[in-house]
């Protein structure tokens, strides 16, 4: 796989001369830097027209434009809202970004910084290495900052540690991967079995189990995340609510001694009158 970046600005490069790029890269990304809602407008239709960006094109949009623009800017172009976009806005006045990532990431932060893409290369820059996932997901939430790590181990710390009581969040998992990660099963070289191997993980991955899987440990998580959040609450506002000892009410467990008493008093004084009878 190739990474190709196309940056433009307001003097547009022939079309067909992009187009080639594209077509001869299976997967191009294309790298716009605009802060101008004009320009941005023109070529979301001019590639739109010209077919600049198919399934496989990635379009990398850096700008300054203000939240309520870009909301406006997203849904009305098919470009920003259904193809492989991704808006960075960068303010004029913030600090710059840093990027963390488990001590792990020493490979990736080399491979970046030796990118042929600006891209990759900027975002090596910003990395900063040693944080784990729950100590980088919190400095996200103290400063301008976000982590990279597995994509599946975020969704889930994000749902199990930082999740508020009505199931929604302050931090943000990324629609898509920074990069795309493989693995695989090592097994003997020409077993046997590796053919009916291969059709069973290609069937869990056609029906969408690992998503399914995915998806019922998120909910799992994020009802476990609220029920222990509300469970503080609600022994608070029982422990308020419980009546206190001075004010409880009298029961027949309270009284039982007098009525003893009473029982005791009834059987001596018959016994009394009974010998006062007899014995005149």
């Amino acid at each position: 796989m190739s990474n190709d970046v196309v940056s433009s600005t307001y003097d547009m490069v022939p079309l067909h001369n992009v187009i080639q790029v594209r077509q001869v890269t299976w997967c191009s990304m294309a790298v716009v830097v605009s802060q101008e809602p004009e320009f941005l407008t023109a070529f979301a239709e001019w590639s739109l027209k010209g077919r600049l960006l198919v399934w496989s094109t990635r379009l990398v949009v850096v700008t300054r434009l203000l939240l309520p623009q870009l909301q406006a800017l997203l849904p009305t172009y098919w470009t920003f809202s259904m193809m492989n976009t991704v808006f960075l806005n960068v303010e004029k006045k913030s600090s710059i970004i840093t990027v963390t990532m488990p001590d792990y990431g020493e490979s990736f932060l080399k491979y970046f910084r030796r990118s042929n893409s600006p891209l990759f290369i900027a975002l090596g820059n910003l990395m900063e290495l040693g944080p784990n996932a729950v100590e980088g997901l919190q400095r996200a939430l103290r400063a301008k900052e976000a982590h990279v790590s597995g994509r599946r181990y975020l969704k889930y710390q994000v749902a199990d540690k930082f999740g508020n009581e009505d199931g929604t969040n302050r931090l943000y998992v990324g629609r898509e991967t920074v990069f795309p990660g493989h693995s695989g099963w090592p097994i003997p070289h020409d077993a046997p079995y590796s053919e009916q191997l291969d059709n069973s993980i290609m069937a869990v991955l056609e029906a969408g189990l690992y998503e399914k899987w995915t998806s019922d440990i998120l909910a799992k998580t994020i009802m476990e995340r609220k029920r222990r959040l509300r469970q503080p609450q609600q022994g608070d506002h029982q422990k308020d609510s419980a009546p206190k000892k001075s004010s409880q009410s009298l029961t027949i467990t309270h009284t039982q001694g007098a009525f003893i008493l009473l029982l005791l008093g009834l059987i001596l004084s018959t016994i009394t009158f009974a010998a006062e009878m007899k014995f005149p």
